[in-house]
């Protein structure tokens, strides 16, 4: 994936670089997707993906609210 380095996605989805790439500026979006496109930049997001179920979200949910 190929995220801002701005918010949610950056830190939480992409693990500020551990499954995905980031970017600023328009120019780095475009060499993180040619990177990605040309696969010079490969990640095993098998491991992410097992975790982006929704028993998961609901219990990450219930302990930042401190339920």
């Amino acid at each position: 994936m190929v995220v801002h380095r701005s918010g949610g996605a950056w830190t939480d989805l992409a693990e500020e670089g551990r499954y995905g790439l980031g970017y600023e500026t328009a120019e780095e979006a475009v060499e993180a997707l040619a990177r990605l496109l040309l696969q010079e930049a490969k990640f095993d997001t098998t491991e992410k993906a097992r975790e982006l179920t929704y028993p998961r979200f609901r219990e990450r949910l219930a302990k930042v609210l401190g339920l």
